[in-house]
């Protein structure tokens, strides 16, 4: 098994946790009576997680975790999404399939010492946008409406209507910007 940790990431995850990933993987393998699977796993950290723990890549055989969240969370829930994305791809190496979190998945869970679960406690405060949201003001006849960047995009491209007045949207006129 290798673990593919870049070097931004040491400061968060330390030796310690790297063989202790490793180690709950093979655990989790081995409780799940397939032993031999812990070779064909990988795990990494990807920058582009944003609010989800974990995510099991079939194509890959690499369990993605977010490494923003990772430093938020318990020990607990770290080792519950390690068990709950390892236990996705060998139910995949299973049955050739995609069992989502069906009842077979859950009886790799439980099989696993974890609760069935598909969902994590880590405080997801702020991690959604990287950048602040611009709004833009647009009017009709009757009101104002305020609307993001793409929802601008397609008023303009659509000419959209007032559901009030049924009036046409002026988009053309949306300079006015709001930060958020």
């Amino acid at each position: 098994m290798s673990d593919k940790v870049g070097k931004e990431f040491f400061g968060i995850l330390g030796l310690q946790d790297r063989d202790g990933i490793n180690n709950i993987i093979k655990d989790t393998c081995i409780l799940a009576g397939r032993p031999n699977d812990y070779k064909k796993l990988t795990w990494r950290f990807n920058s582009r997680l944003k609010t989800t723990m974990g995510y099991a890549d079939y194509q890959t055989n690499t369990i993605d975790f977010c490494y923003r969240l990772w430093g938020r969370a318990s020990y607990l829930d770290r080792r519950q999404v390690i068990i709950h994305e390892t236990c996705h791809l060998i139910c995949f190496y299973k049955y050739n399939a995609d069992m989502g979190h069906n009842q077979i998945w859950k009886n790799m869970m439980v099989r696993c010492n974890a609760e069935p679960e598909r969902y994590h406690n880590v405080n997801v405060d702020g991690m959604r946008n990287k950048y602040n949201k611009k709004l833009y003001e647009v009017r009709c006849e009757c009101s104002i409406y305020t609307v993001d960047s793409h929802q601008l995009y397609y008023m303009k491209k659509n000419n959209n209507r007032c559901v009030m007045c049924k009036s046409e949207i002026d988009s053309s006129s949306a300079n006015k910007r709001v930060d958020i």
